[in-house]
């Protein structure tokens, strides 16, 4: 007999606030690459940010229950 999965995390919004400020702040915090963000947008189906970076990679930032915001590349 297999132990039940644990569940999956909860994606939450992202911090309030301007995308491209909060995407900044938080991509920079995790310490993932992005020179600069080139287009930053909040998702109305969910409150998270999608955002672009001006070297093409994207992230999708939001906010876990007791771990805070996080970026996760897409």
């Amino acid at each position: 007999m297999t132990a039940p999965a644990a569940p999956a995390a909860a994606m939450k919004p992202a911090p309030e606030g301007l995308p491209s400020r909060i995407a900044r702040e938080v991509i920079t915090a995790s310490g993932q690459k992005c020179d600069g963000i080139a287009k930053a947008e909040r998702q109305a189906s969910d409150g998270t940010i999608v955002a672009n970076c001006t070297g093409g990679e994207t992230y999708r930032i939001y906010t876990e229950e007791g771990k805070g915001p996080l970026a996760s590349a897409m």
